[in-house]
């Protein structure tokens, strides 16, 4: 593993995905934050095919204000139970 300066890391987080989920958020007032394999693995210098956001809030408000905003058909998988979301993009995800 190597260490990132904040910077380096900054540029896994620069395709235009994370600038759509970033307005999203900011315009509910949901911080929302990356985590999980993708960010392990821009430390194991890895690719990845999926991106894990946890919000403070809903994430199925997110994931359904990310879908009008994209405007696109995107599936939504929903587990209201504990305010979960899975959603799909068809979209090619940021290379590494």
């Amino acid at each position: 593993m190597i260490p990132y300066s904040k910077e380096t890391v900054m540029q896994y987080l620069n395709a235009p995905i994370f600038s759509h989920i970033q307005q999203v958020a900011d315009k509910l007032g949901m911080p929302c934050y990356v985590v999980g394999g993708y960010v392990r693995d821009i430390f194991l210098e890895r690719p990845s095919k999926d991106i894990d956001v946890v919000v403070v809030g809903s994430g199925i408000e997110i994931a359904t204000a990310l879908a009008k905003h994209l405007r696109q058909a995107i599936k939504i998988t929903s587990i209201k139970n504990y305010g979960l979301s899975q959603t799909i993009l068809h979209t090619h995800a940021p290379r590494m």
